[in-house]
């Protein structure tokens, strides 16, 4: 008598929740994060305003592959967190790496996740700008800081 096994639901539910049917995230993220502020004065109606340039860079000689990026915006000088929306990351090339479908807006006092619409390999330092439209209503002059926090790296 042979005794065949067939995979249960249950099973590959066990799999996807340990991580083994699905990527994986690496941990600590094996790469460097610098934001550097832009110059830009905010200017009410703006679109596509640059706020700051985000500097990553694999820590060792492997490169990885990133999906989103969480970044904290703090206003200062007057500014309101509502002036501020449809905020993009763009590549060294200026190329769109986020749809307007997955564009951030909406900010508040926790870090707001940049998703990618698709990894990038992030091995030599690679810089990133985020791009943001300012509201009509927005406090002229208002000033934003934008900081990247560690991206979501995926297992090789």
């Amino acid at each position: 008598m042979k005794i065949r096994t067939i995979p249960s639901a249950a099973a590959f539910a066990v799999l996807l929740l340990s991580g083994v049917a699905s990527a994986q995230s690496v941990s600590p993220a094996p790469i460097s994060v610098s934001t550097a502020p832009s110059t830009a004065i905010v200017t009410p109606g703006a679109t596509g305003v640059t706020f700051a340039t985000i500097t990553l860079a694999s820590t060792g000689s492997t490169a990885y592959a990133i999906s989103s990026i969480p970044v904290m915006v703090t206003p200062g000088a007057g500014a309101s967190l509502s002036a501020v929306g449809n905020c993009r990351l763009f590549s060294e090339g200026g190329q769109p790496l986020m749809s307007p479908a997955n564009a951030v807006g909406n900010f508040s006092s926790s870090p707001s996740m940049f998703s990618l619409d698709a990894p990038i390999v992030i091995g030599a330092p690679t810089s990133l700008t985020i791009r943001c439209d300012v509201a009509s209503n927005a406090a002229p002059g208002g000033a934003y800081q934008f900081m990247a926090g560690t991206p979501s790296v995926l297992a090789a």
